[in-house]
């Protein structure tokens, strides 16, 4: 390898990036060379010494981004050839304990991921030594593997079941968070974030007779909860979610959406007529610059135009392809608008007035039922 093809290829090596644009070949070259840029033949040394690169398996070279602002040309940049790693150390072989004689039964077959292997490998030790204490669930994974956590995940797997692992093998017990919860009939699930709409929706199902279940989200606790739910009761027919309509309440739907459909819960879906009911009769109050839009746990802060951007861009990360709705709902979805007296009593349902308009927690009621009624027309 020549002085000039030495030098780009010092510079290709010490380049942040993998991708080593044109110049920064041409800087290095010009260093050793440092009247070859206004010689004849300049550039074809460059190519060669390019050309060198690549037949040493140092760079390859892109197939159509090229200079070509003369002759000969030129690539416009080359990229680095990444080195092979070390290789991966041999797996330490595993005298596995009787009882997880299907493990080895996996491992043999090629079926047993490395993840796997390695949590069933912290069981197997702790086998030999198990005594015949029952704990809580967390304190005995934290006792096999030195994490906590590691076995709630475990155990909405299949690795856990009849003939695999068990609680009772593990001598433990699962301890989930209480969920708080309103049960009114078999119906569709629907998941909160705040308590304070919870609150708000479980007078408005009994008002109006709602048939389904109210679960308390808890927040960024939403996780916790569905996993409780899913370790004590069976998956429910229909799932709906209801939060926040800012960037913090969609990312914990997106939370939720994934975990539900991890723990076999089925899939997630917005609570249609809820968020509709934000977005169209939300209370209008002034905060910083910009003016909030809320109604009990929706909210819309920010610039009116950037937030309608990350509002949109958020429904799509959390809820995927549902549509996100509008302010502007059909005439067949409209929420009624107030009668005067109503209207006087800025916004909200004037208790001595009879009109009956869906106003304040009636139009929470009409909401609900709508959920209902709109997923049942989509199953």
């Amino acid at each position: 390898m020549n002085a000039l093809a030495t030098a780009m290829a010092q510079a290709v090596a010490q380049a942040p990036g993998r991708r080593v644009p044109l110049p920064v070949l041409l800087a290095a070259a010009a260093a050793v060379d440092r009247t070859g840029a206004v010689a004849v033949g300049w550039r074809a040394r460059v190519a060669a010494g390019i050309d060198e690169l690549v037949a040493g398996g140092l760079v390859t070279i892109p197939r159509t981004r090229w200079d070509t602002s003369a002759e000969p040309r030129l690539p416009a940049y080359v990229r680095r050839v990444m080195s092979p790693g070390p290789p991966s150390p041999p797996r330490t072989p595993i005298v596995w304990h009787a009882e997880l004689g299907w493990a080895a039964e996996l491992e043999a077959a090629g079926r047993l991921s490395e993840p796997d292997r390695r949590f069933l490998g912290h069981v197997n030790a702790w086998l030999r030594r198990r005594a015949d204490t029952v704990v809580p669930q967390r304190e005995r994974s934290l006792d096999i593997c030195g994490d906590e956590k590691a076995l709630d995940a475990v155990v909405f797997t299949p690795l856990f079941g009849p003939g695999r692992l068990s609680y009772e093998m593990l001598r433990c017990e699962p301890c989930w968070p209480p969920v708080h919860q309103e049960i009114l009939g078999t119906g569709l699930w629907l998941v909160v974030e705040n308590w304070t709409t919870f609150r708000t929706l479980t007078g408005a199902a009994h008002r109006c007779g709602w048939d389904g279940r109210l679960v308390w989200g808890a927040g960024n606790q939403v996780g916790t909860r569905l996993s409780s739910l899913a370790a004590t009761e069976r998956a429910p027919h229909r799932l709906a979610y209801f939060g926040d309509i800012d960037t913090a309440g969609f990312r914990i739907a997106r939370l939720a959406t994934s975990r539900a459909t991890a723990l076999g819960l089925g899939e997630l879906i917005p609570a249609w007529e809820l968020y509709r009911l934000c977005n169209s009769a939300g209370t209008q109050r002034q905060r910083q610059t910009w003016p909030t839009t809320t109604f009990d746990s929706g909210r819309r802060t920010g610039s009116p135009a950037r937030s309608a951007s990350r509002s949109r861009d958020s429904w799509r990360t959390a809820y995927g392809s549902c549509k996100r709705p509008s302010a502007s709902n059909s005439s067949a979805h409209r929420i009624p608008a107030t009668c005067s007296s109503c209207d006087e009593a800025d916004g909200r349902q004037d208790p001595g007035c009879g009109c009956g308009c869906l106003t304040g927690s009636s139009a929470v009621s009409w909401a609900l039922a709508w959920t209902t009624s709109q997923d049942d027309a989509t199953t």
